[in-house]
This record gives structure tokens, C-alpha cells and sequence, in this order.
């Protein structure tokens, strides 16, 4: 596992992404060569390190029911019948991409 600096780097990096403006987000997807949704895996992958990171200190407690709440904003995103919400166009003007910059952008504010 990496060491705990690594692992909060990984937190932080996802946030600056979701937190981005949808130009930026739409540059992040087009540069790797992924759909939109890769935005929401990849902070899945490190919000499942916060719980280690808070216990060891390295992440302020403070900032998990954001967190939370922007894994259960992307929870409501999914599914079949929510398909066009993770399109590159709905980057700009959906109302949940929308109140998930907002959130990451109120952690980052705490996290630095």
C-alpha cells in the first residue's frame, strides 16, 4: 500500500478534478481517452482511503460528509436510465456534476 502521503495525494487529486470547471474536466477525459465516468471512478478509488487517512491523521475528519455526500451524489447519477448525465456534454449543465464541483470544491478549501 502506499505510504499515507501518497494516499492523501490521491484524495486531493481526484477533488482538484471534480472540482475543476467542466473545461477542465472535459480536457482531463479527452486528454486520457476515457468517457466522463472515469472522473467518478477515480474519486471512488480514493474515497475508499479516506477512512485509513482520517484514523492516521493525515485528513481532517471535518471534511467527510462531503465526501459522503459526493459519493452519494454519483450513486443517484448511475444507472441505465441516467445514462446521458455522464456524457462530456452534461459535464457543463448538469445540476449533480454541478453540486459535485461545488462540494469538492468546499473539501479542497479545508483539505488544501
Amino acid at each position: 500500500m502506499p505510504d499515507s502521503g501518497a494516499r492523501r495525494r490521491q484524495v486531493v487529486d481526484a477533488l482538484v478534478m471534480l472540482a475543476a470547471e467542466a473545461t477542465g474536466q472535459h480536457a482531463w477525459v479527452e486528454k486520457h481517452g476515457v468517457a466522463a465516468d472515469e472522473l467518478a471512478l477515480t474519486f471512488d478509488d480514493a474515497f475508499r482511503l479516506v477512512p485509513v487517512l482520517v484514523a492516521e491523521g493525515h485528513l481532517d475528519a471535518s471534511v467527510c460528509p462531503d465526501l459522503q455526500a459526493i459519493d452519494e451524489m454519483f450513486r443517484a447519477m448511475s444507472g441505465r436510465q441516467n445514462a446521458g448525465r455522464w456524457s462530456v456534454g452534461a459535464l457543463a449543465d448538469d445540476a449533480g456534476w454541478i453540486m459535485v464541483r461545488e462540494t469538492a470544491r468546499r473539501v479542497l478549501a479545508v483539505v488544501g
